[in-house]
């Protein structure tokens, strides 16, 4: 918060006070994300591959190289998968953040609205937002979905490979 307080009057007045309540939320739950991330998805891989790699390569140069040759592929196309996918993740955090940012202050100046008969404006900003978002969630999700099954496909290129590898 000291960082955050350290901005100008004119930050402030340019953005919504739910919304900077949420990128401050978002950026603490992301080092615990990170955290995990490393812990429990990246550690096991980074100690269980070179000992996959090994055994294979033991028991027979042809199935070492094929699982290494697959694991380059898959790294390189997760590497640029998530590298091209950053923009969708930036553009839908920001308009979560927007979205929150027009219900706080919704609810903040409630006085206002209804002194003044906004809800019919407040409404129509909110569903406007909510929709946007809704749309960029649902694109997202689709992405998601693709990415899950290229990694799938890449799987069972591996598996025949290997069974391939194995049999010849």
């Amino acid at each position: 918060i000291s960082e955050l307080a350290k901005h100008s009057y004119q930050f402030f007045t340019n953005n919504f006070a739910g919304s900077l309540v949420r990128r401050v939320n978002r950026l603490a739950r992301s080092f615990e994300i990170l955290a995990d991330q490393i812990l429990y998805s990246y550690l096991p891989v980074v100690v269980t591959f070179p000992i996959i790699i090994t055994v294979l390569f033991r028991r027979h140069w042809l199935l070492g190289t094929v699982f290494l040759v697959w694991l380059i592929i898959f790294i390189a196309a997760q590497y640029g998968i998530t590298a091209w996918k950053q923009k969708y993740n930036i553009a839908l955090a920001a308009k979560d953040s927007e979205t929150t940012g027009v219900l706080s202050d919704s609810i903040t100046n409630i006085t206002t609205v209804k002194s003044f008969a906004g809800e019919q404006t407040e409404y129509s900003l909110f569903y406007a937002v909510s929709e946007q978002l809704r749309k960029l969630q649902l694109q997202a999700w689709g992405i998601d979905e693709i990415i899950n099954t290229v990694q799938g496909l890449l799987f069972i290129c591996v598996e025949i490979g290997l069974i391939y590898a194995t049999v010849v």
